[in-house]
């Protein structure tokens, strides 16, 4: 191989670089040469130019080369080090490894042509020989420990030990024994060293075929990768008016839903409302919150309350003369009326047996003494109501009510759970039914204790009727038990209360009870009667 043909293929791998390394981020000054590919060229071919055949002293041609390649080593293992190669990091450091045991080999070539041509080296020529020699080996024996695979490439190419066995004057250099200049020797050991170094770039070429090659292959999978995901965003821009479409059926529909079923909500709370509505008419509404609660609701004991109890004079008559529609309808009217009055005072209506009308106050809720009171003001102002109270089928007769009050103690609580009903038991209850048993028409029949109550306030009218024996299924073992003065209650001291008067043109209005079930809906409905009317 001569140097013309050395020069050639340098120009060869120059022009067929694919891109020209940046040189500029290593600062020095010897890399201006290194800014373009064409300044690059330039600046070695003047060198080359200036290069003298016969010269001997060859350190400032070795100086050079070995500046240049210094540079473009230091290149390659900065763009190794900044290249994102994961997979190929092992060939890459491999490959840079042989480049530098490659140039390494190349500067102790020269130095050991010198010590041949010469007869011996100088002290610091021969340090470098020594040292690009150990660098070489250094380096190649770091290759073939990163890559098995490049243990058996060596052997492959006959470089096995720590050293170039088919070049034959090597341990002579090694020496640095002083001899005889030959350049017969000089020469067949350029062309030695030379083939070596050639199997050192065949193990290059490979490591460059390998690295190729495994960027083909990540770029296949990364075309693959490409494909892949043009295929989703694809399928993906095909599928999503579809996804759309049915994403705003179905907000629809959740719409539509949701409006229905704030619908069947309002609807539910407005029958709520209504059952309890009629609950709290069947029921004080403290034991109506207990039976919702689904607790037990306990019984309770009274120590004084006060209960008004009335019926219609003359009922059983007026009943056979009318009709059930016509009776159904004057009870109706009369206990609306009823319902009505009672309804600014402190008292809670018991039951409605057939005309038996039972007022209590005191329970469910205590109010001390005030009981007797509120239920004498509701007994003068239903008596006061009832005094105007005309029959219309029958003109001129005008509808009586006999009323009883009595004062005392009491048991209270609910009795059933398929029907519950809130009742009142004890003596009381016998006593107040026996004054209005044994009452006049149009006279409220007041009892001994109740009598005393009222007469502490001071404020009612009250007159001694009799001394009567009450008789009752109880059996009393006290004598003074069983007889009791009785009283009239005539009026107020001082009369402020205005009795409601009756609209007799009502009288076929809806039963109060019934209004509650249609509060809600904004309108009252009437019952159609056939019937003749009071």
């Amino acid at each position: 191989m001569n140097i013309t043909s050395v020069y050639e293929r340098t120009n060869l791998i120059i022009e067929n670089l694919r891109q020209w390394p940046e040189v500029h981020h290593h600062s020095s000054p010897s890399t201006k040469l290194f800014k373009s590919r064409v300044r690059f060229q330039i600046r070695l071919q003047d060198f080359r130019d200036s290069i003298d055949p016969l010269e001997a002293y060859v350190m400032r041609i070795l100086r050079w080369y070995n500046n240049a390649n210094t540079i473009l080593l230091r290149v390659l293992a900065f763009t190794i080090s900044n290249a994102d190669a994961s997979m190929l990091w092992r060939t890459l450091i491999s490959y840079q490894n042989v480049m530098q045991s490659e140039e390494q080999f190349g500067i102790a070539m020269v130095y050991g042509a010198a010590y041949l041509l010469r007869g011996n080296l100088d002290q610091p020529s021969y340090l470098s020989w020594v040292e690009a020699n150990s660098l070489a080996w250094h380096w190649l024996n770091q290759t073939r420990v990163l890559s098995p695979v490049m243990e058996s490439r060596l052997n492959d190419v006959g470089i096995i030990l720590n050293e170039p066995t088919r070049i034959s004057q090597w341990k002579n250099i090694i020496g640095n024994d002083k001899r005889e200049g030959s350049l017969q020797l000089a020469d067949q050991f350029m062309q030695e060293s030379a083939n070596f170094i050639d199997s050192i770039r065949e193990i290059e070429a490979s490591l460059v075929d390998d690295i190729e090659n495994a960027i083909t292959d990540e770029m296949d999978v990364a075309d693959k990768q490409y494909s892949f995901a043009l295929t989703v965003l694809i399928i993906v821009l095909i599928i999503s008016p579809v996804i759309i479409i049915l994403v705003r059926r179905a907000t629809a529909l959740i719409h539509v839903y949701a409006f229905d079923l704030l619908q069947k909500s309002a609807a539910v709370k407005q029958e709520k409302r209504k059952s309890d509505n009629l609950l709290y008419q069947l029921l004080p509404r403290t034991v109506a919150h207990y039976l919702k609660q689904s607790k037990q609701v306990p019984a309770e004991y009274f120590e004084s309350v006060t209960i008004y109890l009335s019926d219609i004079v003359g009922f059983t008559r007026i009943a056979s003369e009318s009709s059930p529609l016509q009776v159904v309808t004057l009870l109706n009217t009369l206990y609306k009326q009823f319902d009505a009055s009672i309804e600014k005072y402190d008292v809670y209506k018991m039951e409605t047996i057939g005309d038996a009308y039972m007022v209590v106050s005191g329970l469910p809720n205590r109010n001390g003494q005030r009981h007797a009171s509120e239920v004498a003001d509701v007994a003068l102002t239903l008596l006061e109501l009832v005094s105007r109270f005309e029959l219309l089928h029958k003109k001129g007769e005008m509808l009586q009510v006999r009323i009883g009050l009595h004062s005392g103690t009491c048991v209270a609580g609910v009795v059933g759970t398929k029907m519950p009903r809130y009742c009142m038991f004890g003596k009381t209850i016998t006593t107040a039914h026996f004054m209005e048993s044994n009452g006049l028409p149009m006279k409220i029949h007041v009892s001994e204790t109740t009598h005393k109550i009222l007469e502490g306030t001071g404020r009612y009218q009250l007159q001694f009727h009799r001394r009567m024996q009450v008789v009752s299924k109880y059996k009393i073992n006290t004598p003074q038990e069983l007889e009791m003065d009785t009283y009239w209650l005539l009026g107020r001291v001082s009369a402020t209360d205005n009795p409601s008067s009756v609209n007799m043109s009502q009288q076929d209005q809806t039963p109060a009870f019934l209004q509650y079930l249609y509060q809600g809906e904004g309108k009252t409905q009437r019952p159609v009667f056939n019937e003749p009317r009071f």
